[in-house]
C-alpha cells in the first residue's frame, strides 16, 4: 500500500443526501440482478470510451510545483485530442476540478476558469501566499484541485479526458451503467468484467451518453461484474 496516497473523496453523493452531484445516467433506474452466491452481478450500461493515457495517482499533499505538470498535462490534451475537443483548456480545468468547487455546486467560468489561468501562471502554489490581500478565488481553486485529484489519476481516451481510481490501467473501460450517478470504470476479465471503481469523464456527466439510446444510435448490453 502507497501510504503517500489517501482515499479520493468520492464523486457520487453521500448517502442520505437528496440532491445529486452528478446526472450522468440520467433519470434511467437501474437494472440489478446479483448471483445466489453473491459472486457477480448483472447490470445494463453502455461503454462510452477506453482508456489510452493515464499518470500516475496523485499523491496525497500537491507539490508546489504542481500547476507545472498541469501544464505538461494540459500539453498532453493538445497533442492527444488535437481535432476532436474544441475548447480544449476549457474542458482541461474542468476536469482537474472535476467541474465541481470543493462545495460540490457547479463552475462558472469567470470565476474558476478565471482562477486556473491565474493559478498556472503563479507557477508555484507558494506564490500565493504572498499575494496582499490574497485571493480567495485562487486558494479555493487550488483546493478543489487537491479534493478531485487526490489519489485520482489524469487519463485521455481517443474523445474527452477524465479521473480515474488510482488502480486503473490503459485499456480500461468507461461506462454508463443505469442507476450510477457517475460512470463506473470497468475492466474486462474473459466475458466478465471487474469494477475499478467510479471516475469522472468529462462530457458524459449530466446523461449525455444515454441520448444515442433515445436516438437509436447507441445500445444497452449486460455487464457481468465478478
Amino acid at each position: 500500500m502507497d501510504h503517500d496516497l489517501r482515499p479520493s473523496s468520492p464523486l457520487s453523493s453521500q448517502l442520505g443526501v437528496k440532491t445529486k452531484t452528478y446526472h450522468t445516467s440520467g433519470t434511467a433506474s437501474a437494472q440489478v440482478r446479483i448471483s445466489r452466491d453473491l459472486k457477480e452481478m448483472k447490470i445494463q450500461g453502455i461503454i462510452s470510451a477506453v482508456v489510452s493515457f493515464l499518470t500516475p495517482p496523485i499523491a496525497k499533499d500537491l507539490p508546489d510545483s504542481w500547476p507545472i505538470e498541469a501544464t505538461k498535462w494540459s500539453s498532453l490534451v493538445d497533442e492527444y485530442l488535437p481535432h476532436v475537443i474544441k475548447q480544449r483548456q476549457d474542458a482541461f480545468w474542468r476536469t482537474i476540478i472535476a467541474n465541481r468547487n470543493h462545495f460540490c455546486a457547479p463552475v462558472q467560468e469567470e470565476v474558476e476558469g478565471t482562477a486556473f489561468r491565474q493559478w498556472i501562471s503563479a507557477n508555484l502554489l507558494d506564490d500565493y501566499v504572498a499575494q496582499k490581500p490574497y485571493n480567495d478565488a485562487l486558494w479555493n481553486f487550488a483546493i478543489s484541485v487537491e479534493s478531485a485529484l487526490n489519489g485520482r489519476k489524469f487519463f485521455i481516451t481517443k474523445e474527452s479526458m477524465g479521473l480515474a481510481p488510482r488502480d486503473a490501467e490503459p485499456g480500461d473501460l468507461v461506462c454508463v451503467l443505469l442507476g450510477c450517478e457517475v460512470p463506473m470504470m470497468l475492466r474486462r476479465s474473459g466475458k466478465s468484467y471487474v469494477l475499478i471503481g467510479e471516475c469522472y469523464y468529462h462530457g458524459i456527466m449530466e446523461g449525455e451518453a444515454l441520448q444515442g439510446l433515445s436516438e437509436h444510435t447507441a445500445a444497452l448490453e449486460t455487464f457481468t461484474i465478478v
